[in-house]
């Protein structure tokens, strides 16, 4: 699973119905019935940050594909970027206490819009976690940290994932 890397694998979807969904009057529809279809990693394959123009129906899209990899994988690393870019930090706090990590569970629950201490925390996190192959994670932590364009350069240069990019610059503060 990459350790948290939400990637693109799988098979592609095609520019002609990204072009489409993309005109579509029913992005809600459109996203309901992508999530079921995600694997692992091909969530990427939908291209929703290029055709969902409501930021709000992206983060749900992001909070439900963060349930997804959760319930997949059952490790809340693997759905950490998602229910961050969803805004969601409390819910990924409950799955890290969930299974027995109460320290990172406290860290989320941190006020990082307001505290540089915890900012700074955040960014030594995601430092961290790339070395542990866990990118995700560490680029859900670069943006609690502030530092949005080293989560955008961690897709684009380390995995090589333009979608996830995308994704974080469309959502992240």
């Amino acid at each position: 699973g990459g350790g948290g890397a939400p990637g693109g694998g799988g098979g592609l979807v095609p520019s002609i119905a990204v072009a489409l969904a993309m005109h579509s009057d029913s992005h809600t529809a459109l996203l309901q019935r992508a999530v079921p279809l995600v694997g692992d990693e091909s969530w990427a394959q939908y291209k929703a940050a290029v055709w969902v123009s409501s930021s709000e129906e992206l983060r749900r899209y992001c909070e439900a594909l963060g349930r997804k990899l959760y319930q997949r994988a059952r490790d809340p690393w693997e759905a950490a970027l998602f229910f961050v870019l969803a805004r969601k930090t409390s819910a990924l706090s409950q799955l890290f206490k969930a299974h027995d990590d109460a320290k990172v569970a406290s860290f989320l629950l941190r006020d990082f819009a307001s505290c540089e201490h915890s900012r700074l925390a955040a960014r030594k996190n995601a430092f961290s976690l790339m070395g542990k192959h866990k990118f995700g994670g560490a680029a859900a932590f670069f943006i609690l940290g502030g530092s949005v364009k080293e989560a955008v350069h961690l897709f684009i240069y380390n995995e090589r994932n333009l979608d996830a990019a995308l994704l974080i610059c469309r959502l992240a503060p």
